[in-house]
């Protein structure tokens, strides 16, 4: 007889994976699949929707085989979604357009009139950050007035895991992380804000019922279970946005925090009651356990500055890997020999908020080397990951250990560097892809009895491991983490100095 499992589907910003877990927590089968990110014009970023489920199908019939076993023996579903994108739909959850994804920036002037007209301190006491463009309010206004026709047909608005789960049930459904990406839910009662809605012209009929995390849904409708691989009898169980299913999966407790080490990094910490303080501007959302809440600190780019270098050098280098360019890191001494990288390709996010700014290497001699280049960019992303956990904390959370996880994390290097520069005892996720075990966490609390749902989060959650660094080396690194305090802050200027001239 088959072993009954608990499958989950991460849908993130490039790829999409599934995942099969028996009842003790182990792995019975996975598969992922790669899309792409369409740039049309300038400062879009979209995906076709379409292109989520049939990943997803694909995903969990390849997951299924994996395994050996019937969509039959899955009892339930879960999952963990990229955040901010969505899709608007027909009645019948057929998408109209293609998908705003949360890197689409061509609402940014609607975000700054959102921002002007109400404020930074009303924006953050209702929805816990200030407008972005990569919100769904400002994506929506930029609809309004370029694509009308769209807005105007549209039955549905629908976040990637509201649009997966009205598809395999019917039901448009979302929870309250996701719809905190929206910049129109109270974030301190869950729910919909009525006055936004009416100020801003929006029908809450077209919008998700919100439910709680881990809260089923209903059974899969015959035809996507069919294009599952899954049964009828399989019920679809509400996930949570990927930052907060990884950080479940990793651990998150009150006095830990946990940062992921992906393209971009996200720090999390657990807080009693919402805030958000203007001046110390850290997006704040609902979490997964009821009265709780979590500060979210968001570096642009870490391991995608790791994957930038990687590109850059593989014109010299053609099959330069990831583990190579780790090598060369290793191959340089502490402090790089004085070279310095800002990382920031794609911005700099938390604490900065300077959404224009760009990268740069600095100290650089006739003695520099690729390895000393390597290893800048890893301890530039180290002090970045320092600045924005001090500012958490000046912000109120208490944070006595930090918990990495994602594809950094198997690095020893850059761990043994984030750890000689946070200042707080650091672990290492055995399992680099915590998403989509928190996806399956919640899936279990839906689907199973209270007692059999926690041995199996308990057994589903990340092992991880200390990393051990000499004081010496901490030492070493708190006077270079000094002296790139000083140096960014002369950047800045900088960077100023290079926008005014063009201003001009």
């Amino acid at each position: 007889m088959s072993p009954k499992a608990i499958a989950a589907i991460d849908l993130g910003t490039t790829s999409c994976r599934a995942e099969l877990f028996s009842l003790e927590g182990e792995t019975l089968g996975r598969h992922a699949v790669e899309y792409r990110i369409v740039s049309h014009e300038p400062d879009a970023a979209e995906q076709e929707a379409l292109g989520w489920w049939s990943a997803a199908c694909e995903c969990m019939r390849q997951a299924l085989k994996q395994a050996e076993i019937g969509g039959e023996d899955v009892i339930a579903l879960g999952f963990s979604t990229q955040g901010h994108s969505w899709v608007p739909t027909d009645a019948d959850f057929r998408p109209l357009r293609a998908a705003f994804t949360w890197l689409d920036r061509r609402s940014a002037g609607y975000a700054e009139e959102l921002l002007q007209e109400m404020g930074a301190e009303y924006w953050g006491k209702l929805a816990g950050k200030t407008p972005g463009p990569w919100h769904m309010l400002p994506q929506i206004l930029w609809l309004r007035e370029h694509q009308p026709h769209i807005l105007k047909a549209a039955q549905h608005l629908l976040f990637a895991q509201d649009f997966l789960i009205a598809r395999l049930t019917g039901k448009p459904v979302t929870d309250c992380t996701t719809a905190a990406a929206s910049l129109f839910f109270d974030i301190t009662h869950n729910r919909w804000d009525p006055r936004l809605l009416e100020h801003y012209e929006l029908d809450p009929e077209r919008l998700p019922q919100v439910a709680a995390a881990g809260s089923v849904v209903g059974p899969l409708t015959r035809e996507a279970a069919a294009q599952m691989g899954l049964s009828p009898q399989t019920v679809a169980v509400t996930g949570a946005q990927d930052q907060k299913c990884a950080a479940l999966g990793a651990g998150l407790a009150p006095g830990i925090g946990t940062a992921s080490l992906g393209t971009a990094t996200a720090i999390s910490a657990l807080r009693e009651r919402p805030k958000f303080d203007p001046a110390v501007p850290i997006p704040c959302f609902p979490y997964l356990e009821k009265g709780t809440w979590v500060l979210e600190a968001a570096l642009t780019t870490t391991g995608g500055a790791v994957n930038w270098l990687r590109d850059a050098l593989r014109p010299i280098k053609e099959d330069l890997s990831y583990t190579d360019l780790m090598r060369l890191a290793g191959e340089a001494p502490t402090g790089s020999g004085g070279v310095v990288f800002f990382p920031y390709p794609a911005g700099a996010g938390t604490p900065h908020m300077r959404f224009d700014a760009s990268a740069a290497f600095a100290g650089i001699n006739l003695s520099t080397t690729a390895s000393s280049l390597a290893r800048a960019v890893l301890e530039g992303c180290a002090y970045e990951i320092a600045t924005a956990l001090g500012a958490m904390q000046q912000a109120g959370c208490h944070i006595e250990q930090l918990y990495v996880f994602g594809g950094g994390a198997r690095s020893k290097l850059w761990t043994q560097i984030i750890a000689a520069v946070v200042g707080v005892p650091l672990y290492a996720c055995q399992e680099a892809e915590t998403a989509i075990r928190g996806a399956a966490m919640l899936a279990a609390r839906g689907a199973m009895e209270p007692e059999q749902a926690a041995a199996l989060q308990d057994a589903l959650r990340s092992p991880a491991t200390a990393v051990t660094v000499s004081e010496k080396l901490r030492a070493r690194y708190r006077a270079l983490f000094e002296r790139y305090a000083r140096a960014r802050e002369q950047y800045w200027r900088f960077a100023d100095t290079l926008t005014q001239e063009e201003e001009r």
